[in-house]
């Protein structure tokens, strides 16, 4: 299946989305969070790390604020069916404080916090289905959340005991969801004192991954947790982590879950690159095969891109200039475009005069080839760089901004500064913004 690079945060999402429900409340006080009843899933990189692997120009639903004394008590818990429970659930993600000022939000919490807790308890107490039922668990500690964050110091206490009472009650499947919910959030609030810190926190969700097969809601936390150990853990750690969390997913009976597992695969395959020979396959932007040969001797940089993507076009002006530097010296550029839309892509090549080629990683290709070089390397966050050396091995990954300029220093000499008279056409044009034409 090819599932381009520009999917994948939106593909994951709706993988998750009946399951983490998140409840998007208040503006944000000044110093301080806006208030909210969960944390989102999140597939993609660290903040400044690059784009997220979907297009931009998403934005939220106009919210109401929070109701004057004169109108009723949008707070108030209807007893309805399991249906109305549900939708009034809805009413209140509509919901914003009446102010920004921080006991105003804090109060809205709290209020917004004891309504949601109570909604999931009779939704609970009802006849639902195992997806609705695990709805509630979510949102029940959602809520508790919210309480904790107002003030309420019983709060994150019940929090931690909800999985047992669960068990308790007879509802293994519910304690599963809600104990999964808790290292989530576990993972994503960690920041390593250590090492070690950081093994035991992977050994933990890998423990939790193993006791079950992995359901839909198991493949954000394995991403998450992924991705912790390659931000803070480094490279070798993070492939032994995306390699072993692939192992699980694929056990899953979910076809669709177990589709994760090769990306995970290839992202541990790309972490893995360094001091190793890179695969590369694909066809260019008029359909021809892409000729690796070609490109023996050289210092290759490889740049996973998309035209839509602005972190991706900032690079690569660095990119270009050092190319412009460093080509007469050996130096070549590939770049992938995850870009689905294969008219814009090629009409940003020419308005933008991209000196080097581009495959387009999400055009038809032969039998045989590799389908997607974004999957088979588990490219989840864009721009995603990865620098050969002359002799056809990787010497370095993400090697971003003054980093690429060190690296090719080291490679192939200082380079040589070119005065205004030398400029080449390249140089002089510059990439257009996404959405743009050059000479607009």
């Amino acid at each position: 299946m090819n599932v381009a690079v520009a999917d994948v945060r939106r593909e994951l999402f709706k993988l998750v989305a009946p399951l983490l429900v998140v409840v998007l409340v208040g503006v944000p006080a000044c110093g301080q969070d806006a208030p909210h009843a969960g944390d989102s899933p999140s597939t993609g990189s660290r903040a400044g790390q690059g784009a997220p692997a979907q297009q931009p120009g998403q934005r939220p639903a106009e919210a109401a604020e929070e109701p004057s004394a004169e109108q009723a008590d949008p707070f108030a818990v209807p007893d309805g069916s399991l249906q109305e429970l549900l939708e009034y659930v809805e009413t209140l993600r509509q919901l914003r404080p009446s102010g920004r000022e921080p006991e105003a939000v804090n109060q809205f919490r709290k209020k917004l916090g004891t309504a949601l807790l109570e909604t999931a308890d009779k939704i609970l107490a009802q006849e639902a289905t195992a997806e609705q039922a695990a709805i509630a668990v979510r949102y029940k500690l959602n809520a508790l959340d919210l309480l904790r964050r107002s003030g309420d110091a019983e709060a994150a206490a019940k929090m931690e005991a909800f999985p047992e009472q669960l068990r308790k009650a007879g509802k293994p499947d519910l304690a599963r969801v809600a104990q999964g919910v808790l290292l989530t959030r576990k993972v994503r609030s960690f920041r390593a004192e250590s090492l070690d810190a950081l093994d035991k926190l992977i050994a933990e969700v890998a423990e939790f991954l193993q006791q079950a097969p992995p359901g839909r809601d198991a493949v954000g936390l394995a991403m998450t947790v992924a991705q912790l150990a390659e931000y803070q853990g480094g490279d070798e750690k993070a492939a032994e982590v995306y390699g072993s969390f692939a192992k699980l997913l694929a056990k899953s009976e979910d076809p669709l879950v177990a589709s994760y597992a090769g990306r995970l695969e290839g992202a541990a395959r790309r972490l893995s690159l360094v001091g190793n020979e890179m695969k590369i396959e694909g066809v260019t932007l008029d359909g021809h095969p892409f000729r690796w040969d070609d490109y023996r001797g050289k210092v290759v940089l490889v740049d996973f891109w998309a035209t839509w993507c602005a972190p991706c076009i900032a690079e690569m002006r660095h990119i270009r200039e050092n190319y412009d530097l460093y080509r007469d010296r050996g130096f070549e550029v590939i770049g992938v475009s995850v870009d689905r839309d294969l008219d814009a892509l090629a009409a940003f090549v020419k308005d933008n005069q991209v000196p080097w080629l581009v495959l387009a990683d999400n055009a038809p290709k032969p039998e045989g080839m590799i389908e997607s070089l974004g999957d088979y390397y588990g490219v989840f966050a864009i721009p995603s760089l990865v620098l050969i050396g002359a002799d056809g091995k990787v010497v370095a990954l993400n090697p971003r901004g003054p980093r690429l300029r060190a690296e090719l220093e080291k490679l192939l000499g200082p380079a040589e500064e070119k005065g205004e008279a030398e400029q080449t056409d390249s140089e002089a044009a510059e990439p257009a913004a996404p959405g743009s034409q050059s000479g607009q």
